[in-house]
């Protein structure tokens, strides 16, 4: 199977400064590893488009890497659309 994932704008209120270019290579190995691992959520099993999702907050402790916190929102994410 294969699977297409285009996220055009990935914007957040309320973290601290953090080098985007590492955030998201973070962001995308683990998404990719949560596809791979525990498979494509239900909602993603077709064609399907979303205009905004909206995670739960996060709760990140103080002085949170950038890795973690790229982490801490794919695994946010991933949650939010099974």
């Amino acid at each position: 199977m294969q699977i297409e994932l285009h996220i055009g704008t990935l914007a957040f209120s309320g973290l601290p400064a953090v080098d985007a270019e590492r955030l998201g290579v973070a962001f995308q190995a683990e998404l990719t590893r949560l596809l791979t691992e525990q498979g494509v959520p239900r909602t993603l099993g077709e064609s399907w488009q979303a205009d905004a999702v909206q995670p739960a907050p996060l709760q990140l402790p103080r002085g949170a890497t950038t890795e973690l916190i790229g982490i801490q929102l794919a695994q946010n994410l991933y949650d939010s659309l099974r």
